[in-house]
């Protein structure tokens, strides 16, 4: 890597090609590269209050921390990579975990000053020891400091423990969120983070923060619902969805959720088993959209069965409660899946 004033460039060492580009308002001071995370880490020039850490592959800024007044060198990453070592202007050193940004500062030559007579304790490079056990320091006086830091570190190990705890809470709630996007049943999703190749402690938080949340039967039927009224999902969806739906009515029997189990079973070609659950629901007090899906499903059992003048009463009935909600001024994006279904029917009514 090589730093110019405000452009830093990095590149491959087998073959020197330019991987990526970074930038700095008023330049790069020091730079840190840390491998296994595939991050620089960058302070600006002229005692900067931010250290930042980017993408070395792209660039772009990840993170930053601050807080600790005036920075001016890096010792780069201890040996176990779990902290990283910034010297300050009033001569102490900063101590960050590069994943949680947390601080931990290393003083015992004075407070920061204002006045040229406080230059000497500027930090000018520091270094770890091959074991990460102490760090030396040289500041603009020519003082070399060697600071041990095996007490800070069997005090910090609790610190470090719970923090990496939060860490990995976080870290499982962000991958559970993702997948539960990806798929419908807890099962699935328990499935899914066992191939995923975590390491122990994350793999467990994360199926403990699934197991936790579990099948919710609104969202097992809004996500079933979703796909059963389109008309261009894969199969497997298909599947997916009449699991969802099956699992919603078993833990809550609503008929809002039986019209949901009647689509998922006309897309699953079953017709007959779907007509009959959307007949049984004929008479039934259901909200507008549930209402409406059902008479469009109800269009196209019919149309299966070879009830085109069916059909297209159903059909009517269905755009008709489309109409109204549209009056009603209710949200166009709950209306747009139901006027894609109406589509659907109208196009094969007139067909």
């Amino acid at each position: 890597m090589n730093s110019g004033l405000e452009w830093l460039s990095l590149l491959r060492a087998e073959t020197g090609e330019l991987e990526s580009n970074f930038t700095h308002p008023g330049g790069f001071g020091d730079i840190a590269f840390d491998e296994e995370r595939n991050e620089v880490a960058t302070l600006g020039s002229y005692a900067a209050r931010f250290l930042r850490f980017h993408d070395a592959s792209t660039g772009e800024l990840i993170r930053e921390y601050g807080g600790h007044g005036l920075l001016t060198c890096f010792a780069g990453y201890s040996p176990d990579r779990k902290r990283i070592a910034v010297g300050a202007s009033d001569g102490s050193i900063s101590l960050w975990d590069p994943d949680f940004g947390e601080l931990t500062t290393l003083s015992g030559i004075g407070s920061t000053g204002t006045g040229q007579g406080e230059l000497s304790k500027v930090i000018a490079g520091t270094t770890f020891s091959p074991d990460g056990s102490a760090i030396a320091t040289l500041d603009w006086s020519g003082t070399c400091r060697i600071w041990d830091r095996s007490p800070l570190q069997q005090h910090q190990a609790p610190r470090q423990a719970a923090n990496r705890r939060r860490s990995h809470a976080r870290q499982a709630t962000k991958l559970v969120d993702r997948l539960f996007e990806k798929h419908i049943l807890v099962a699935d999703v328990v499935a899914a983070l066992a191939a995923e190749n975590l390491e122990d402690s994350l793999l467990g938080a994360a199926t403990r923060i699934a197991r936790i949340r579990g099948d919710d039967s609104e969202r097992l039927n809004r996500s079933a619902r979703e796909i059963a009224m389109d008309d261009s999902r894969r199969p497997v969806d298909y599947v997916r969805a009449l699991a969802a739906a099956e699992a919603a009515v078993a833990i809550r029997g609503s008929d809002a959720y039986r019209v949901t189990l009647g689509a998922a079973r006309y897309r699953m070609g079953e017709d007959e088993e779907s007509g009959r659950i959307l007949e049984a629901l004929a008479g039934s007090e259901l909200h507008p959209r549930d209402a409406t899906l059902r008479e469009l499903v109800r269009a196209l059992v019919a149309l299966e069965k070879n009830e085109p003048l069916r059909a297209r009463q159903l059909y009517r009935d269905a755009e008709s409660m489309i109409r109204t909600a549209e009056q009603e001024a209710r949200d166009d994006g709950f209306l747009a899946p139901y006027h894609e279904l109406a589509e659907e029917v109208r196009a094969r009514v007139d067909g």
